[in-house]
């Protein structure tokens, strides 16, 4: 986040930023004792705006990549290969949740083909 703008030109905060009046104590008890696994726990309104902006700026670099393999697919006529269910054909692309330290988890990062059923 070293490289985020200055707060004001991030983006804003959602309406639900705040923390609940009702929310149960024992959830910021359990944050605060923790606080490797959340480290955001006390971060401020304008910490929270750079990190949008970050996180706004990863999801557009995953969408050049997610770009680039759907024109490879187009390039080489893969993408108009039609499934014995439907002719629609969905490319996803997907990641372990970082928790996740099975080996076969993070070596499979593949592009699949999934079929939609009419």
């Amino acid at each position: 986040m070293a490289a985020a703008p200055p707060p004001h030109q991030c983006p804003q905060l959602p309406a639900n930023w705040a923390i609940p009046a009702n929310e149960p104590k024992i959830v910021r008890d359990q944050q605060a004792s923790n606080v490797r696994t959340y480290p955001s726990v006390n971060w401020t309104g304008d910490q929270w705006r750079q990190y949008r902006w970050a996180y706004n700026r990863l999801v557009e670099k995953v969408d050049q990549y997610i770009e680039m393999v759907l024109s490879s697919l187009s390039k080489y006529g893969i993408e108009k290969i039609r499934s014995f269910f439907s002719p629609q054909t969905m490319v996803m692309v997907m990641q372990p949740t970082p928790g996740i330290r099975n080996r076969y988890y993070m070596k499979s990062l593949p592009v699949f083909r999934l079929s939609y059923l009419s």
